[in-house]
């Protein structure tokens, strides 16, 4: 997937954690353009594919199980 935006999964990492990180660290416009644009095609493809795996009930019990796990982890 990310071979359509000239990327390897590394670069990817490297973009998509520049993208988080904020000040001081910048990017440059079509750099910000183009893990944005990798950054979007990732998160459609990871809900493709647990569309495609779960029932509506199961994503919704998974949602609510790493919403859960996520609340006592970042407490």
């Amino acid at each position: 997937m990310y071979g359509t935006f000239g990327l390897s999964e590394g670069e990817f990492d490297v973009l998509a954690t520049l993208r988080r990180a904020g000040a001081p660290f910048e990017r440059t416009p079509k750099g910000r353009e183009l893990i944005d644009k990798a950054f979007a095609a990732h998160v459609a493809n990871e809900r493709g594919l647990l569309d495609e795996a779960l029932s509506p009930s199961d994503a919704a019990a998974l949602e609510q199980v790493l919403t859960t796990w996520l609340a006592i982890y970042e407490s």
